[in-house]
């Protein structure tokens, strides 16, 4: 015996995990766009979940807003 979701929830999680991976549903299932990108934004989300506290998270996005206001200081955004 099989358990199945509907094939409405199914497209739902799809919708949900492409959105959360920054991609469309077409690039989960044909496998374009960058492995290696999903693969990080994968382990930044899991690292994320695991951190506990309201605190340890502000300092993350903190340093995260750091790292990009710098680079959008010291260079151009690309093409």
């Amino acid at each position: 015996m099989t358990d199945e979701l509907p094939p409405e929830r199914a497209a739902q999680i799809r919708r949900r995990i492409a959105m959360a991976l920054g991609c469309t549903v077409e690039d989960l299932a044909s496998g374009s766009g960058s492995l290696g990108d999903l693969m990080e934004t994968n382990e930044l989300l899991t690292l994320w979940d695991a951190i506990r506290s309201d605190e340890d998270r502000r300092s993350v996005l903190k340093a995260v807003r750091d790292v990009v206001q710098a680079q959008t200081a010291s260079s151009p955004p690309p093409d």
